[in-house]
């Protein structure tokens, strides 16, 4: 059995993570793992000379709640620790931001043991994450779609996703649950049985109870310790990657955002997100590192990424602009302004046998003679329906708009081009037309380009 108290109190020494006097948060929820990391801890900080309190986190989501919080008092004061309790409306949050209870009670903790460090000066926030528990979380997050930086799982060292002036402490990260327990019973520790860990509700006891089992016992019984070295690998790339990405947000004169790596383009959208309060999930993350147009997030937040790259929140404000302008489409090249968005065109032959070439952002080609002349101009109405690029028909714009998440204050800004007899072929920020695409038969190419304000949110409350 490995001894837990030996190992923490090599790595607390080792690392420096705290010297005599400080003082470290341990988070307390009563079940096993966290009385075993007070226990561990407390014997290690007698040895060492540095002070702890007890932080326990009231969910208000079952009746025993209040049991654990006395529990988790009682546990402190018999060791003659400072104890600090607080309580979060999880279920209310959850209906309030449209997130999961799991995801809210995950964030709102975070957030309340980063406040206690902070208000007892402490540097350090110790929690009870084992080597099971990374598995797990491995597998949810490749699940769920993450990336390096998702599988990379928990680190024993990191930086708290609430403040980051407070660093997470996992010292048991590496450890089987088996081993926790075994020191529980040596020790003869008492601890409070959570109901909830059973519960096939959440997502994480389904992993945990019925997909393990059946990766151990019919794939591979070492499925765990993979799943832990696989997180190990993920981190240490994802870690290299986020640094290219924080140099490339300090350097002056930077390369393009456009000629970065994609990896690092993601990195640096993401890392601007967390300094604006907002964790991104990937989808997110792509519409951003992809468009210059806003970009709806969980939580009713709105972000723009600039051409320069740089991350921005976006407040939608009302296009003043209304009613429709005729325009005559001309073979030289055209230019008008129709609300905050400047639109070029010109038209020009087209074999049918070149290839079309890439598209730069904010440029579409079209069948000119498909499109014809006059065509109107006018911003986005309710009941418009567009047949958007690769769809079998036309749909409602509005449900178009959904699907791509433009936010509802931006919609009635974009600007739509119509034929003149009312088919809609070019929506900004959405697709060309399908009836109005280039092909071989196709004899002239009109081209299309529209630029708005970097932050359009931003220029239209100037």
């Amino acid at each position: 059995m490995k001894d837990l108290t030996a190992m923490t109190r090599e790595f607390v020494r080792s690392q420096r993570l705290i010297r005599r006097g400080e003082r470290a948060v341990v988070a307390v929820s009563g079940g096993v793992d966290s009385v075993v990391l007070l226990e561990v801890l407390f014997q290690v900080s007698t040895a060492l000379g540095f002070e702890l309190t007890v932080a326990h986190v009231h969910h208000g989501l079952r009746p025993e709640a209040d049991g654990d919080e006395e529990f988790v008092r009682q546990v402190a004061l018999e060791r003659q620790l400072r104890f600090r309790s607080s309580r979060i409306a999880v279920a209310d949050e959850a209906s309030k931001t449209g997130e999961s209870v799991e995801m809210a009670g995950h964030r709102l903790r975070h957030a309340i043991l980063a406040s206690v460090a902070v208000e007892e000066s402490a540097p350090l926030v110790a929690l009870a994450h084992h080597a099971d528990d990374q598995a797990e979380l491995v597998l949810l997050r490749l699940l769920r779609g993450a990336g390096g930086d998702g599988i990379g799982g928990m680190g024993r060292l990191d930086r708290s996703p609430s403040d980051a002036r407070v660093r997470l402490f996992r010292p048991f990260v590496d450890v089987k649950k088996g081993a926790i327990i075994d020191f529980a019973k040596q020790q003869g520790l008492e601890w409070r049985e959570d109901v909830s860990n059973v519960s096939r509700e959440f997502l994480r006891n389904r992993v945990r109870h019925e997909l393990l089992p059946i990766l151990e016992r019919d794939f591979h019984p070492g499925i765990r310790s993979t799943l832990a070295r696989t997180a190990v690998i993920a981190s240490a790339e994802s870690e290299l990657v986020e640094k290219l990405g924080l140099n490339w947000l300090k350097a002056p004169g930077r390369r393009l955002f456009s000629r970065l790596h994609v990896a690092i383009q993601r990195a640096v959208v993401r890392q601007q997100a967390w300094s604006l309060g907002v964790d991104l999930d990937f989808d997110s993350i792509e519409r951003l590192r992809l468009t210059v147009t806003p970009v709806s997030v969980p939580g009713g937040i709105h972000l723009v990424r600039l051409k320069s790259g740089k991350l921005e929140r976006w407040h939608p404000c009302p296009e003043n602009q209304a009613g429709e302008i005729s325009v005559e489409l001309d073979s030289f090249p055209q230019t008008t302004d129709w609300g905050s968005t400047r639109i070029e065109w010109s038209i020009r032959e087209w074999s049918g046998t070149m290839p079309l070439p890439g598209m730069p952002p904010c440029t579409q080609w079209f069948d000119a003679e498909a499109v014809g002349s006059p065509i109107r101009l006018r911003h986005w109405r309710p009941g418009d329906r567009f047949h958007s690029l690769g769809l079998p028909g036309p749909a409602r714009l509005q449900n178009l708009f959904v699907n791509r998440k433009v936010p509802s204050g931006f919609r009635r800004q974009l600007v739509v081009a119509e034929t003149c007899v009312g088919d809609i072929f070019w929506v900004e920020s959405l697709p060309p037309g399908e009836p109005f695409k280039v092909t071989l038969g196709t004899r002239r190419v009109l081209e299309w380009n529209w630029h708005r304000p970097e932050n359009p949110g931003k220029a239209a409350c100037a």
